[in-house]
């Protein structure tokens, strides 16, 4: 990796690179990137539609957007996020999505977690409190955890 930037949606994280909302497509400039990570970033977004283009805008040709949403969660509104928290995902409203602006065959997206461990994290339990065994079994009908990949195509 050469370079890296971090976004921020205001100027209150000394370590932000970029300020400013992805809902904007102003925020980023056209074929910036050639990977895209965004963590539990975009269910904060109301307009994830416009958030999603523009990140497809900023992406170079064959340029990767890797992103994860939350599942199963406590919406914390206790947190610094919880006045911005518009929306629940699962992996099928993470695919429609991505599908509006990538490829329908340059996308993976899968979602992770069983019913122990949605429990664990809703009841905010440590790693020493569940074994490794329960936390690698999947369960579709109790996601933790959506992430998706996408591609964007190589020609412009």
């Amino acid at each position: 990796m050469e370079k890296s930037d971090i976004l921020f949606v205001d100027d209150s994280n000394p370590n932000a690179t970029i300020i400013g909302d992805l809902a904007d497509p102003e925020t980023l400039r056209e074929l910036q990137f050639d990977c895209i990570v965004l963590t539990q970033t975009l269910h904060l977004l109301f307009d994830m539609r416009a958030a999603l283009a523009t990140l497809h805008r900023a992406l170079k040709p064959g340029g990767i957007l890797l992103l994860t949403v939350p599942g199963i969660s406590p919406v914390g509104r206790e947190s610094d996020w919880g006045h911005t928290w518009c929306w629940s995902l699962t992996a099928v409203s993470v695919r429609r999505l991505v599908q509006e602006q990538f490829e329908p065959g340059s996308i993976h997206v899968e979602a992770h977690g069983n019913l122990e461990a949605a429990i664990a994290f809703l009841q905010q339990r440590v790693l020493d409190d569940v074994t490794r065994d329960a936390l690698d079994q999947h369960d579709p009908s109790y996601p933790v955890i959506v992430a998706a990949r996408a591609k964007k195509s190589a020609v412009k």
